[in-house]
């Protein structure tokens, strides 16, 4: 179980302005580059782009469905956002087992199914919780 290479890919998710609308107003942020499209497309965007927060939201679900309650009891991410994911497009996460020790140590990406990356980094989660 969880063994050195293993992958999972979440398969496709799109991120809609109605999405991104809805996380606007919970997470108060309303910043226009999220919710106009006309403001992102004058900031060299094609459409609006999603949160980097509502990304995480995203591998961090999915990295709950993975481990279950073993994530959320001790689960760490470490990521950088790299490029920002239009609203429109379709994302996949892929994680990737890197090490197996005291902690499983995953590669993270967030990317388009163009091939974009999004979000990348590493996440893990102690053994002992497993």
């Amino acid at each position: 179980m969880y063994n050195i290479g293993e992958q999972f890919s979440s398969g496709e998710i799109v991120i809609t302005q109605d999405i991104v609308d809805a996380y606007a107003e919970i997470s108060t942020d309303k910043n226009p580059i999220h919710l106009d499209r006309e403001f992102a497309r004058s900031r060299g965007f094609a459409n609006t782009i999603a949160h980097g927060r509502l990304t995480l939201a995203y591998i961090n679900d999915f990295l709950t469905h993975i481990f279950g309650k073993t994530w959320t009891r001790g689960g760490q991410l470490d990521v950088k956002f790299t490029a920002p994911a239009p609203v429109g497009e379709k994302i996949k996460i892929q994680v990737k087992v890197e090490e197996k020790n005291n902690d499983i140590v995953l590669s993270v990406l967030l990317s388009t199914l163009g091939g974009v990356t999004a979000v990348s980094g590493t996440a893990s989660v102690k053994t002992a919780l497993l």
